[in-house]
């Protein structure tokens, strides 16, 4: 049976949570926002893992059940197309928290859920190089030749948050990069300092 989870996404210094269920929590906290990993207090963040669909289901509606004066508006920070819009809370944390720790359907639960979400990241390093250079080539750019300076702003926000993703967590990728993207991430101004 496939392992499902549901999600407590609280918001970065915010009162505000997300609660849901994904077979793939990094993919639906990075549909939320492109830099899930600074949008969200992943050291706040509680993932729990259920056998399959049917008990994550059962879990999400019993944590609910309670919670209809903690409903809020989706945050204007969070991308509206990511749906869910009436998956928000306020002020429901603690109890949330209780609750999913003494779950009976629950085979694990990640909280903190940084170390998933870096486990998970970095689980997808490979990946990397190939995503970079297919976005490189939508936009004309050799991946093999040196990245220019002044990429297209579109093009330099998807790279830059899918790098700074891996550096956030202090996983190194230069490996994984084509070689002209990853001097020109390195060249970038104000980057924290390379992980030893």
């Amino acid at each position: 049976m496939a392992t499902v989870y549901v999600y407590i996404l609280p918001v970065h210094g915010e009162d505000w949570l997300k609660l849901g269920m994904s077979n793939d929590p990094l993919r639906r906290a990075r549909e939320f926002s492109s830099r899930y990993y600074e949008a969200f207090d992943l050291d706040r963040a509680v993932l729990v893992e259920t056998d399959g669909r049917a008990d994550a289901a059962a879990l999400e509606r019993e944590l609910r059940r309670n919670l209809r004066v903690h409903r809020a508006p989706m945050p204007l920070t969070i991308r509206s197309e990511a749906g869910g819009h009436t998956e928000w809370l306020r002020g429901a944390y603690p109890a949330l928290l209780d609750a999913c720790r003494d779950s009976p359907t629950a085979t694990a639960v990640h909280h903190p859920a940084r170390a998933w979400f870096a486990r998970a990241q970095w689980e997808q390093r490979a990946l990397l190089d190939g995503w970079a250079r297919g976005l490189m080539r939508e936009y004309l750019l050799d991946p093999d030749e040196s990245t220019p300076a002044d990429l297209p702003a579109p093009l330099r926000a998807q790279l830059q948050d899918a790098v700074d993703a891996y550096h956030a967590f202090g996983l190194r990728i230069d490996d994984q990069l084509p070689a002209g993207l990853a001097a020109w991430y390195a060249g970038l101004p104000g980057l924290p300092a390379e992980p030893e």
